[in-house]
C-alpha cells in the first residue's frame, strides 16, 4: 500500500511582495542624517522590505517608522560582503548607513547596538534593547470570524523550513456539564485515536503527528509536520471525529466490533490510576478546588459504570450537536493555503456553530483571604506511597499587565533562594518549586514542596518561614545594583528568541485559547519592568506573600502512609472511599469560599 502522507514538495512559500526577505531583515544600522547643519548618526532596526519598490523600512529609537529606499539592488546585496561596519547607501545617496548587529537566522530583531551598552546589558547594569513593534503583516491574522469558525493565519519568517503548524480548539457548549459529559468526551478520544491508528502511523513515518486530547471546554487538536501532506492528516482524523456527531443510538460504522469495550477498560484504568503519586493528586485537587466546574477522576469512573453503547453514543452526539472552533495555522503557508485550510475545516464542521454567550463557562473560585491557611488535607491513593505533597497557592487576582509582570519578577527573585534553603540547604525534600500559576485568567503564586523525610505541617510552616526571612534578609537588604540585575534577567528573558517553531505557535496559541490575543504581549511586558522600583515589589509582596498579613491562601496536603515521618496528619480513610472522601474536602473548602466567582475576565473567559 502507498503511503499517501509521503511529501513531493518542500520549497518555501513565497513572501508577500510589501513584506519580503531581505539580507538586512531584523538588523540594527546606524543612519547617517542632517541636523541643521551638522550630520548625526541615528541607531534604527530594518523591521520590513518592499520588493517592489526596493524599500526598507526603519523603526528609529522613538519607535518612529520611515521608509527609505535602497540604492543597491537585492540580487547585488550578496550575504557574505555583509558584516558588522558595512556601509552603503539609501535615498539616491542622500543618506548613508553602517551595519551595527546581523540578525542571525531564526533569531529575530537583532538587540545590540554595537555600543558599551550591549556590554552593560549582558552584565545586568541596563536593560537590552526592546525590539520594535512587529508590522501587522507579522502577527498571526485574522481570516474566519463566523461563529462556527474564527481562523487566524501566520506565515513563517524565523525558521524557513517547509513546515507547519495547525491548532484547532472545538468549543462545545457541553462537554463538560456533568462528570459523564466530560468522562464520554474522554472516550471519544480513545476511539479517535484507536481508529485512526494506521493513520497516525502512516504519518509518523513521513515526520507528521497530530495530538488529540479533551479540555475543559471540549477538544483541542494539533498537527504538524511537512506542510506539503498535513491537511491530508488533518482531514482523515477530523472526518472520524465528526462522524460521532449524529449517531444517537449507535456507534459510528468505522468503529470495529469490540474496540468499545476495549477503549472503555483503557480509560477506566486511566481514571484508577491517576494521582497515584502525591505530587500528581496535590496537582489536580488544587484545580479541583480553584475552579468551579472541574470533575475529578473518581467522580468520572463512576460515571462509566454499567455504561451502554445507546448511553455514549447518545451522550457524544449531544456534545457534538453544536459547537465553534478555533484554529491558527503558522508556518510554511501562504494566504491562499490558509484560505484552503479554513474552507477545508468549515466543509467538515458545517455553519451552524456555537455564539459566544453560550460558550462553557470558565470561572474561578475565590479564595478568601485569612490570617491562617485554608487547608484541604488527604491520604494518598497508596498507602505505601513514601512521599508527601504540599501545594501553597496564593491567589493574587485578575490579570492585568503591571500585576502580571509584579508577579513573574517576584517569582523570579524567590526562585533560586527557596531552592537552595528548603532543598539544598534544609534537605527537606527532592522537589521544590515556586512558580507563577495563571488560570483562566487569575492569577497566582505555587509553591510546591515533595518531600520523603517531613510532614505537611512542616513543609506549610517552613515555607511561611521563608517568605518571612526572604521578606527581610533579601527584599529590604537589595541594592540597587541587585534590584537592577533582576529587572535585566527578567526583561532579558522575555526578549529571548524563540528556539523553534512550535515554541513560537505556543505563544499565539496562548493567546487565542485566553482571549487575550495581545500577540507580542513579550514586549510589553519587557517595557513595563523598566518602571519598576523596589518600593513597589515590596508592596507588591506584603499585599499577597507576607505571612503577617491576610492572604487569599491555600495550602493542598497529600499525606504518605509508608513513612512515619512524612505520615503525621494522615487521615483514616479506607481505600475504597477515597475518591468519595477527596471530593467532600473540595465541597467543603467550595462552601467555605460560598462559592464565590471572579466573574469575567474578557470577552472569552468568564
Amino acid at each position: 500500500q502507498e503511503n499517501p502522507f509521503v511529501p513531493s514538495k518542500y520549497d518555501l512559500k513565497e513572501l508577500p511582495p510589501g513584506d519580503s526577505h531581505h539580507p538586512l531583515l531584523n538588523s540594527t544600522i546606524k543612519v547617517c542624517t542632517m541636523v541643521g547643519k551638522t550630520k548625526q548618526w541615528f541607531p534604527a532596526t530594518v523591521v520590513q522590505y518592499d520588493s517592489t519598490k526596493n524599500e526598507i523600512r526603519l523603526s528609529y529609537e522613538d519607535e518612529e517608522d520611515q521608509w527609505h529606499g535602497v540604492d543597491m539592488a537585492l540580487v547585488d546585496m550578496k550575504p557574505d560582503m555583509l558584516t558588522p561596519d558595512f556601509e552603503g547607501t539609501l535615498d539616491k545617496k542622500k543618506k548613508k548607513y553602517r551595519i551595527l548587529s546581523l540578525a542571525l537566522p531564526g533569531a529575530g530583531i537583532a538587540r545590540k547596538f554595537g555600543d558599551e551598552s550591549d556590554f552593560d546589558a549582558e552584565e545586568g547594569k541596563s536593560f537590552p534593547p526592546v525590539p520594535p513593534i512587529l508590522p501587522l503583516s507579522r502577527l498571526p491574522k485574522e481570516i474566519s470570524t463566523s461563529n462556527a469558525l474564527r481562523m487566524w493565519y501566520l506565515q513563517d519568517r524565523n525558521f524557513h523550513r517547509p513546515i507547519t503548524e495547525l491548532r484547532l480548539q472545538v468549543i462545545c457548549a457541553d462537554a463538560n456539564k456533568t462528570p459523564l459529559h466530560k468522562a464520554c468526551a474522554d472516550l471519544l478520544i480513545e476511539l479517535l485515536h484507536d481508529t485512526t491508528l494506521e493513520t497516525s502511523y502512516l504519518a509518523s513515518v513521513c515526520d507528521l503527528a497530530s495530538h488529540l486530547e479533551t479540555t475543559c471546554i471540549g477538544f483541542a487538536f494539533r498537527f504538524h509536520g511537512f506542510d506539503d501532506k498535513l491537511l491530508a492528516l488533518f482531514e482523515g482524523v477530523f472526518k472520524v471525529f465528526v462522524g460521532f456527531r449524529g449517531c444517537e443510538k449507535e456507534l459510528p460504522t468505522f468503529i470495529k466490533p469490540g474496540r468499545f469495550e476495549a477503549c472503555l477498560e483503557i480509560l477506566k484504568r486511566k481514571y484508577t490510576n491517576r494521582g497515584m503519586t502525591a505530587s500528581g493528586l496535590s496537582h489536580s485537587l488544587r484545580l479541583k478546588a480553584i475552579r468551579k466546574n472541574y470533575w475529578s477522576s473518581s467522580q468520572q469512573l463512576k460515571s462509566l459504570t454499567d455504561l451502554t453503547v445507546e448511553t455514549f453514543a447518545k451522550t457524544a452526539s449531544s456534545i457534538l450537536e453544536s459547537f465553534a472552533v478555533e484554529s491558527l495555522i503558522h508556518g510554511n503557508v501562504g494566504m491562499e493555503d490558509a484560505k484552503r485550510a479554513k474552507e477545508l475545516i468549515l466543509s467538515l464542521i458545517g455553519d451552524k456553530g456555537l455564539k459566544r454567550q453560550k460558550y462553557p463557562m470558565q470561572s474561578i473560585m475565590k479564595v478568601p483571604a485569612v490570617k491562617k491557611h485554608h487547608y484541604i488535607t488527604v491520604p494518598s491513593k497508596d498507602p505505601t506511597e513514601n512521599n508527601t505533597g504540599v501545594e501553597v497557592y496564593i491567589q493574587v487576582g485578575k490579570d492585568n499587565l503591571k500585576e502580571r509582570v509584579l508577579v513573574d519578577l517576584l517569582v523570579h527573585m524567590m526562585d533560586d533562594p527557596i531552592f537552595n534553603q528548603i532543598r539544598t540547604k534544609d534537605q527537606f525534600g527532592y522537589d521544590v518549586e515556586c512558580a507563577v500559576r495563571w488560570t483562566f485568567g487569575i492569577m497566582g503564586v505555587l509553591f510546591r514542596v515533595v518531600s520523603n523525610v517531613k510532614s505537611a505541617q512542616e513543609i506549610v510552616s517552613r515555607i511561611d518561614k521563608f517568605l518571612l526571612d526572604f521578606r527581610k534578609d533579601t527584599l529590604e537588604k537589595m541594592s540597587d545594583s541587585d534590584f537592577m540585575e533582576h529587572l535585566v534577567a527578567l526583561s532579558t528573558q522575555k526578549l529571548d528568541m524563540f528556539n523553534s517553531m512550535p515554541e513560537e505557535t505556543d505563544v499565539y496559541w496562548d493567546e487565542i485559547v485566553n482571549g487575550r490575543f495581545s500577540w507580542q504581549v513579550w514586549r510589553d511586558e519587557a517595557l513595563i519592568l523598566r518602571q519598576f522600583t523596589k518600593a513597589e515589589v515590596i508592596a507588591a509582596f506584603d499585599e499577597w506573600l507576607n505571612p503577617e498579613n491576610e492572604r487569599n491562601i491555600l495550602a493542598v496536603q497529600v499525606i504518605g502512609g509508608g513513612n512515619p515521618e512524612v505520615s503525621i496528619g494522615r487521615p483514616d480513610v479506607e481505600p475504597s472511599s477515597f475518591g468519595d472522601y477527596a471530593d467532600q474536602q473540595v465541597d467543603k473548602f467550595h462552601q467555605l469560599c460560598k462559592n464565590q466567582l471572579w466573574g469575567r475576565i474578557n470577552s472569552k473567559l468568564f
